[in-house]
């Protein structure tokens, strides 16, 4: 994995804890996968969105205890729609 993937990775579920996290009231570094599904409306959860936020969790936990990342290519491809996931859960507040 390159650091350019590592470092896509964090900042990708950075965003995602960020844009989810209760305002004021969690650390957004403590939510998980599942918070940030809980998130999502039930269509996108069980959809194509709800894929790619369990890819990126699992990669992170990957890059962050070892385990094998598979296609980097696969993370970069994903850049636009997690833009706009980001960007529609950080309107909710």
């Amino acid at each position: 994995v390159s650091r350019d993937s590592e470092a896509f990775v964090a900042a990708a579920i950075g965003a995602l804890r960020e844009a989810c996290a209760p305002r004021g009231a969690a650390n957004p570094e403590s939510l998980v996968c599942a918070d940030v599904l809980a998130e999502i409306p039930a269509a996108q959860r069980a959809g194509q969105t709800g894929d790619m936020v369990r890819r990126l969790f699992s990669f992170g936990d990957a890059i962050r205890y070892g385990g094998k990342v598979n296609s980097s290519e696969e993370l970069f491809a994903c850049k636009p729609e997690l833009e706009r996931l980001v960007h529609q859960l950080g309107g909710k507040g």
